[in-house]
């Protein structure tokens, strides 16, 4: 049975250590573009129709990818016809539909100007799937916008 001899040994060992260092660069490269772009398509200026098509919503999420925690949604409200919807009234609940349950504090909405709303002290208690359920009313309309997100 032969030995190794310690230059041999330490060849080895550098040879494993460098081996372990590239599958560790490899590892951290794949995967994170479809997630990257799936976080982004969905939380990026999504447009969303009202359940009864009364109201369009431009949502631009803050962080982008919800986190347990406080986080911020800037809301543009349209009609219809993609005219900008200003002086509506609007709340907004945070919904865990797995759960059954909400928030104990409610969001507030601040009005921007031209339908541009900030939703802000969105509180997501724990990770998952979420809705951002938002009753609009305008003009005499009244209608709900739901939004979903998975907070981290």
């Amino acid at each position: 049975m032969k030995t190794l001899t310690r230059s041999r040994l330490s060849r080895m060992t550098i040879t494993l250590f460098f081996a372990l260092f590239v599958l560790a660069g490899l590892s951290a490269c794949g995967g994170d573009d479809d997630a990257d772009a799936a976080q982004h398509e969905q939380h990026d200026d999504t447009l969303l129709v009202s359940a009864n098509g009364h109201f369009q919503a431009e949502l631009h999420a803050m962080p982008e990818a919800p986190v347990t925690g406080i986080n911020m949604v800037h809301l543009k409200l349209l009609d219809a016809q993609n005219t900008p919807v200003s002086g509506a009234t609007i709340e907004v609940e945070p919904f865990m539909p797995a759960h059954g349950h909400g928030t104990p504090e409610a969001p507030t909405v601040a009005e921007d100007g031209e339908g541009m709303y900030t939703i802000s002290n969105i509180k997501y208690t724990m990770p998952g799937a979420w809705e951002l359920r938002i009753d609009v009313s305008a003009g005499g309309t009244q209608d709900r916008i739901i939004a979903d997100y998975e907070v981290k």
